[in-house]
């Protein structure tokens, strides 16, 4: 699957790692998800990963126009075909890599994040 995912401008991972209560002293490894760091993950893959709740409050602060909603939308829906193709391939009995394993893993709620998402642009619209 070729997944392009969108680096958006307004991508605050500093809030969203304080969010997720993981603060980075310097001491520590630093968070990885997919083998990214936490700080490198581009905004839809950041939104695949956290909670309903904590999406919702980044795009009403860092997202605020149908653009940069549609954008992430778009990258959202991508992502979950790259989920479903991880489950196909699972069913098959293919073995994922340790990366897709780690962010199936770490995957919440995607399907109402889309449906949260197109609810917003349709109110935008109408």
């Amino acid at each position: 699957l070729g997944l392009v995912l969108h680096r958006f401008v307004f991508c605050d991972t500093a809030a969203a790692a304080a969010a997720a209560g993981k603060e980075d002293d310097g001491d520590e490894e630093p968070i990885t998800v997919a083998g990214m760091r936490l700080e490198d993950l581009p905004p839809a893959h950041l939104c695949t990963i956290v909670s309903l709740d904590t999406m919702g409050r980044l795009v009403a602060k860092k997202c605020v126009s149908f653009s940069q909603k549609r954008a992430l939308l778009k990258a959202l829906k991508e992502m979950a075909q790259r989920i479903a193709g991880f489950e196909e391939r699972m069913s098959n009995m293919q073995q994922l890599t340790a990366e897709e394993d780690e962010l199936y893993n770490s995957v919440q709620a995607l399907p109402e994040k889309v449906q949260a998402l197109e609810e917003q642009l349709e109110g935008m619209m109408g």
